[in-house]
């Protein structure tokens, strides 16, 4: 229901700069090389630390966000209310850079999080969430948690469950689940993913093609490098024909081999197992 959760390595209709500043270019020194007779001139000049190129992080909005957000959170600081989050605030990349590190301005993302005003109008609002590529603990953990936010908190009016991964997305595969909370009541103790999953591409416009027969108006895509490459195509394909439909990325994997993301669920899970 929030319009931002698009995949963020879109650019924005209104995109927000990357933000970064302009250090002090380091010096180094050779010691191979004999130093220049007093006053002579000489053409040497310290190297500058190269600087990484600028990433891009805006998030595109689908449009004007005009609805109150049904949650019950507060703008102040300080009075022990959880808070919406603002567009503007920024989570850093790199905690810390280690001596000898080239020293750039860092990558910043703009931080997840409720807003005080959605685009989507949760009453009307249709909701998919589908799960692709290899299983990976947590799986039914992040539907069942997925589904309580958008049926309990945000008020919903349904979410699906896609079956089979990408497959699902088809006119061809079995027809989604209707998610209550009665039927996800106790998934988190299974494994795997009661939805099922796939490996494998589709035909990006069969998908989008069902997205839009089904009204569905916000799709969640659980899956690794595979599936959001999947997901960026969708969106790529979604705003050619201008049809607003949200898709946010959940990154899955039990590798932890996603950018910029730190820990992806079922990684520590997967350690630990390979470690008893």
């Amino acid at each position: 229901m929030e319009p931002r959760p698009l995949l963020a390595a879109l650019h924005g209709n209104d995109p927000l700069p990357a933000i970064r500043a302009d250090p002090a270019p380091a010096v180094h020194q050779d010691h191979h090389l004999s130093p220049a007779p007093r006053g002579a001139q000489t053409d040497l000049k310290p190297p500058e630390t190269p600087m990484p190129p600028v990433i891009d992080t805006a998030i595109r909005n689908l449009g004007p966000c005009l609805h109150d957000s049904p949650l019950a959170l507060n703008v102040q600081r300080g009075d022990r209310i959880g808070n919406f989050i603002s567009d503007k605030t920024r989570v850093r990349h790199q905690v810390e850079i280690a001596p000898g590190e080239p020293v750039d301005a860092d990558t910043f993302f703009e931080k997840a999080g409720p807003r005080q005003k959605i685009f989507f109008d949760p009453r009307k609002t249709r909701a998919a969430i589908v799960t692709c590529g290899g299983l990976c603990p947590g799986l039914n953990n992040v539907i069942r948690s997925a589904f309580l936010e958008l049926h309990h908190n945000y008020g919903v009016r349904e979410v699906l469950g896609i079956r089979h991964g990408y497959q699902g997305l088809t006119f061809k595969a079995e027809s989604p689940l209707v998610l209550t909370p009665e039927l996800v009541d106790h998934v988190h103790r299974d494994g795997g993913t009661i939805l099922s999953s796939s490996r494998g591409q589709q035909e990006i416009d069969d998908m989008v093609d069902f997205l839009v027969q089904r009204k569905i108006d916000v799709l969640l895509s659980v899956g690794g490098d595979g599936t959001q490459k999947g997901s960026h195509a969708l969106v790529e394909e979604i705003a050619r024909r201008q049809v607003p439909i949200a898709v946010v990325g959940v990154p899955k994997t039990i590798d932890n081999d996603i950018q910029y993301v730190r820990q992806t669920f079922g990684y520590f899970s997967a350690i630990e197992s390979a470690r008893a």
